[in-house]
């Protein structure tokens, strides 16, 4: 690449993100490490790979229950946040540069991605839980921590997964059905495709574009600047009692027990009635 205007031209997905944290917060840094990392021969899943210490040790520093443990662990959460870009970034990259003609399809990057998410999830509300626990010895903290852990499981997304997938494998008919097609986005159960904004939006014009709007702000990235946010604000500004990182925790375990009942309740009628021409009834036994 002879120059960054290029390179973001290939890396990038489009002109500009639909949400504007990612656009503010994100992409004017990540494209500079990425041109690095390819000046390096660094390839996306070592990226990811890095990106998943950060994210862990985000966590996990949290149960030194100091206040310079919470702002170390919004420090490492911030470098996750950029990396997390700079992989698909990466990736985009070298498959722009690809002469290979393999008849082979790479899922393996995309798969490390999405499961360093939820190692994020499933770490990050347990460690803050036991942290506060450790410092003011109330039990409901813990009882947070659990709750936001199993809310950022992803098990109900997890699980109609391997059951569409399972099916396919076994009745091919199915594979062709617009149907289970729409298994392979993201946010099935909040929105098609068909219905994801296009345009860079701050405040929602329509019902759609709320939906989209508070998905980002309630999950990531938005939580995830919100405790940024609001750590620095405990650890800075002097807060008693480590006010505003309860807060964060109380509300988004909430959120996150909320979407998991939500998601389970969605996917549970999605494949209730799922359209297949097949004599093999598969699905009536257990």
């Amino acid at each position: 690449m002879k120059s960054l205007v290029e390179l973001k031209k290939v890396c990038r997905k489009d002109k500009l993100d639909p949400f504007w944290i990612s656009n503010v917060l994100a992409r004017p840094f990540s494209i500079y490490v990425t041109w690095i990392c390819i000046q390096l021969g660094i390839r996306a899943n070592q990226i990811t790979f890095v990106s998943c210490v950060f994210a862990l040790s985000s966590s996990f520093i949290l149960l030194l229950s100091t206040q310079w443990a919470l702002f170390l662990s919004a420090v490492f959460l911030y470098v996750f946040y950029i990396l997390d870009h700079v992989d698909g970034e990466l990736a985009r990259y070298y498959i722009y540069k690809s002469k290979n003609s393999d008849s082979f399809i790479n899922l393996s990057g995309i798969y490390f991605d999405r499961i360093v998410h939820y190692f994020l999830g499933i770490t990050l509300y347990p460690c803050l839980g036991i942290s506060l626990y450790l410092i003011d010895e109330h039990f409901v903290w813990l009882v947070l921590g659990v709750i936001g852990a199993v809310g950022s499981s992803g098990l109900p997304r997890f699980t109609s997964a391997f059951t569409v997938f399972e099916m396919t494998v076994k009745n091919e008919s199915l594979i062709k059905t617009e149907y289970i097609k729409q298994f392979a986005g993201l946010d099935f159960v909040y929105w098609t495709k068909s219905q994801i904004p296009r345009d860079f939006i701050v405040l929602p014009r329509n019902f759609i574009e709320l939906k989209y709007v508070l998905k980002q702000y309630l999950s990531f990235p938005g939580d995830l600047i919100i405790y940024i946010v609001f750590v620095n604000a405990d650890v800075f500004w002097g807060f008693p009692d480590l006010l505003f990182t309860k807060i964060y925790l109380t509300f988004f375990a909430s959120i996150r027990l909320l979407n998991i009942a939500y998601s389970a309740y969605n996917y549970f009628n999605k494949l209730r009635k799922i359209p297949f021409k097949s004599s093999n009834e598969y699905g009536k036994s257990s």
